[in-house]
């Protein structure tokens, strides 16, 4: 699938820290964030969040703004592992925006 979403990916690999986030805006002043990631348990983590941006900052409610986890387990913390398990839900970001923006009762225009 070809995404239409205009985003912007940023990856850290370093010995303590693995990881990738996709950022995109929506509409309303939101921004949806894509990432994947060692969790504090050790697993390897995707999910999408959408913030409202305000004054330069990203601001998240708990329990009111979209949070979905596409993907959760135990495999090895390598760079490979990190960036295929994004890249394969990087290539839904257009439909994750979709589900996001029904979340939010808003319309979402494909360019």
């Amino acid at each position: 699938m070809s995404n239409t979403l205009v985003s912007t990916t940023y990856s850290t690999f370093t010995s303590k820290e693995k990881r990738v986030e996709t950022t995109a805006a929506l509409p309303g002043n939101r921004q949806l964030s894509l990432t994947t990631h060692r969790s504090f348990d050790g697993e390897l983590i995707t999910r999408a969040s959408v913030g409202i941006v305000e004054g330069g900052f990203v601001k998240y409610l708990m329990g009111r703004d979209y949070n979905r986890v596409f993907q959760r387990g135990k495999v090895r913390m390598t760079k490979g592992n990190v960036e295929a398990q994004h890249n394969k839900y990087l290539a839904e970001l257009d439909q994750i925006a979709e589900d996001a923006c029904k979340y939010y009762s808003v319309s979402y225009v494909k360019m």
